[in-house]
This record gives C-alpha cells, sequence and structure tokens, in this order.
C-alpha cells in the first residue's frame, strides 16, 4: 500500500498484509520527517499504474469508493524528482551537522513553502498539479553553501598567526620615502599603542616634539630635559630607539632645546664643556630618513620668535694668561628655519 507525504510529495509503501483491515497506521517520511498516515482499506482496492498517468485512491463518498484519475506529463514528474533531490541534500547537511534544527527546518520550508504551491487539503492535492520553481531551488542550495564555506573561512583567518621573518623588514613610503622598520618575532595583530596612552606614561620633564601616528607612521619624538637628551618612541613596537650615540658622534653631549619645522627637527646642543672650548650647535635632523645634519655652530644658541634661532659667536680681542684674564667680545647672528 502506497501514501504521498503531503509536503514533499515522497511516495511512502507499507505492506497491508501486515495489518488488519481498516488500522490506521502512521510513518515518518524519511526525507522530510512530516507523519504519513496509512488507513488499511477493509477491501482491497486496485491501483492501475502507467508511464504518464497516475490512478489515486479518493476518500470514500457514502458507502461507494471512488477512484480519481490524475494525469501527469513527463515534466511535472521531472520537477518533483528535482524537489525530492534537494529535500535529500538538505537532509543530508542536517544529519552531517552543519544545519541546525531551526536552519533545517527554515530551508524545508522555502523549498516546501515559498518554490511549491502547497494544497490546502489532500484531496486538492491529489487534483492540483505541483509547481516547483528550479531557478530559486538551486539558487538557495548555493547561497546556503556559501555561507557555510564563508564562515568556515573567516574562522579560520582569526585562528591564523602571522609572524614577520627574522630578518627585518623595512616598509619605505611610496609618496615621502620615509623608512619604517619593523623587527623580527613581531605580530601582525600587535596592538599599537596610543599617543595618548604614551603621553599618560610621560615624566613632566619629558618633552613631546613632534607627533606622527597615521595608517603608516606611529612614533612620537621626545626631549628629556634631565638627561638632556633626545630620543624617538616607536608606538607600534612600544620602545624607545635613543640618538645619544649619533648626536656623541658629531659632539653633541647635551641637548638644549628642539623644535620641529614641517619633516625636520632643529636640535641645539653643545659640547658639555668649559671656558673657551664651549661650543653650541644647530643640527637639523630628518624625520623621512633619520639622518643628522650640522648647519651652523657658535658660542650659544637659541630659539626666538619668527621661526629663528639667535647664534652668538665669541672673539678672542686679549689673550691673557688664564681664561679669566681673557678679553672676549659677542656677536649676535640670526639664522631661519
Amino acid at each position: 500500500m502506497k501514501q504521498t507525504c503531503p509536503d514533499c510529495k515522497t511516495i511512502i509503501e507499507i505492506d497491508e498484509k501486515e495489518f488488519t483491515p481498516g488500522e490506521k497506521i502512521v510513518r515518518e517520511c524519511p526525507l522530510c520527517g512530516n507523519a504519513v498516515e496509512f488507513i488499511v482499506p477493509k477491501e482491497k482496492q486496485r491501483v492501475l499504474v502507467s508511464e504518464t498517468t497516475c490512478i489515486k485512491e479518493v476518500e470514500p463518498v457514502g458507502a461507494k469508493k471512488e477512484m480519481k484519475i490524475t494525469q501527469k506529463s513527463a515534466q511535472q514528474f521531472s520537477e518533483e524528482n528535482d524537489v525530492i533531490q534537494s529535500l535529500r541534500q538538505l537532509k543530508e547537511l542536517f544529519d552531517s551537522g552543519v544545519l541546525n534544527r531551526d536552519e533545517f527546518d527554515k530551508e524545508k520550508a522555502k523549498i516546501l513553502g515559498t518554490d511549491i504551491e502547497q494544497p490546502k487539503s489532500r484531496s486538492s492535492q491529489d487534483s492540483s498539479p505541483v509547481k516547483v520553481n528550479k531557478g530559486l531551488i538551486i539558487g538557495g542550495i548555493l547561497a546556503l553553501v556559501g555561507v557555510i564555506i564563508a564562515v568556515i573561512i573567516v574562522s579560520t583567518e582569526k585562528n591564523k598567526s602571522y609572524v614577520i621573518e627574522d630578518t627585518a623588514v623595512q616598509a619605505i613610503d611610496e609618496y615621502d620615502g620615509r623608512m619604517v622598520s619593523q623587527p623580527s618575532d613581531v605580530r601582525v595583530e600587535q596592538s599599537r599603542q596610543s599617543v595618548s596612552e604614551f603621553k599618560n606614561s610621560l615624566s613632566p620633564r619629558d618633552i613631546i616634539i613632534a607627533t606622527f601616528d597615521d595608517d603608516i607612521y606611529h612614533c612620537v619624538y621626545v626631549h628629556n630635559l634631565d638627561d638632556a637628551t633626545f630620543y624617538k618612541y616607536d608606538l607600534q613596537r612600544r620602545e624607545k630607539v635613543s640618538y645619544e650615540e649619533r648626536l656623541g658622534e658629531m659632539m653633541a653631549y647635551h641637548v638644549a632645546a628642539a623644535k620641529q619645522r614641517g619633516e625636520y627637527i632643529y636640535i641645539i646642543a653643545n659640547n658639555n664643556a668649559l671656558g673657551e672650548f664651549l661650543k653650541t650647535f644647530v643640527i637639523r635632523f630628518n624625520t623621512t630618513d633619520e639622518s643628522f645634519e650640522e648647519i651652523d655652530n657658535g658660542r650659544e644658541a637659541s630659539f626666538v620668535k619668527g621661526n629663528r634661532i639667535k647664534i652668538t659667536d665669541m672673539i678672542i680681542t686679549d689673550r691673557g694668561d688664564s681664561w679669566s684674564d681673557t678679553e672676549v667680545e659677542f656677536n649676535d647672528r640670526y639664522l631661519y628655519i
């Protein structure tokens, strides 16, 4: 004895000989899981099946039963097979654990409710042909598979660890040529320290001279008044880069002041000597390639208004036996920056 599932149109068959005539049997549809009801007839009914004609049993009217013939074309059978195949694929995804119960029910409702015109009663099922939108079914399945693949890829990417090679990598900006060095063993996902966080860690004797914090450059240049030093703090690497040794090569041991002008930082530093041997240097630091250049020197130097540097030169007019007996004169001049 055969019965058709009202939702997915799957044909379910039982052996009526195993049951008592008039007994009501309920079987679960192996495809969509819906309950399908069988009523064992008291008298065997003759069922005729041909290639293009299906004869189905209709609900009894009075004491007599009628047989109604529903003509189905080969195209309609093919469309029903497509729906069945789609539901089977969906059931496999559910059984394998890819889809949970809510997702399974939602996709099944799309296939059976949206793409198929469901009949309101069992009698209308037997008399109305099934209409299936094959394009929407295929599109829905492909979209579902795409979402699953995307979720897997995103989950994999989040767990990846990107480690830079052991040798330092230098990225050169194509616009102004500023060099940005990244050390070995630094992860790409390492969080960058913010400028405000760095400022909170400074002492009152640390003076920020310049700040570069954009999509490429992340550093702060600082003048420390206690140590009379000039250094850079790398926000990405969270470490201090000292220029004390490079300034020492220029005899500029004691940094007195510093000021930014565009991509340059002008530094006033002396050799920390006494008497006539005291000498002050005006040094220009290029932030793009981190080079130092002495542009002037004198006895003393200081920043003044109008983006100028006042340089004082000392001339000995009468040298005595000691520095206290030596006569000198001082001349001022100005350097525009």
